[in-house]
């Protein structure tokens, strides 16, 4: 278990590797729809042949967002080695706290990966 491990340091290393993520998810954005709107799917499938986006496009993208999802979340992500930090908090207030603003960091991933399905 990692010793002496500085709240502010681990919120701020948390912090960071999301901003990187969110830089990087940006270009995927076209592809998150609102569940709940019909017409997104059919929008967006007519603003992809109308640039000429082939079923090659759609899969490298595909392989792109997978990598990307290994980077930031994977067994060896620097987010995985984030999440094991926690435990050398010694302040158990401040252990619970960075438990829960990384919980709070995956749920919005989570949100926008599960919305560019």
């Amino acid at each position: 278990m990692p010793e002496g491990v500085e709240y502010e340091d681990l919120i701020t290393q948390a912090n960071a590797i999301h901003e990187a993520f969110g830089r990087e998810f940006k270009r995927f954005e076209r592809f998150v729809g609102d569940g709940l709107d019909p017409d997104f799917r059919s929008r967006l499938q007519r603003e992809l042949e109308s640039e000429g986006y082939s079923l090659t496009d759609a899969e490298t993208q595909l392989r792109e967002l997978n990598d990307l999802r290994i980077r930031y979340v994977g067994k060896k992500s620097e987010w995985t080695a984030t999440k094991k930090k926690i435990g050398g908090i010694v302040d158990p207030q401040k252990r619970g706290w960075a438990g829960q603003h990384l919980l709070f960091i995956e749920a919005v991933k989570r949100h926008h990966r599960n919305r560019a399905h």
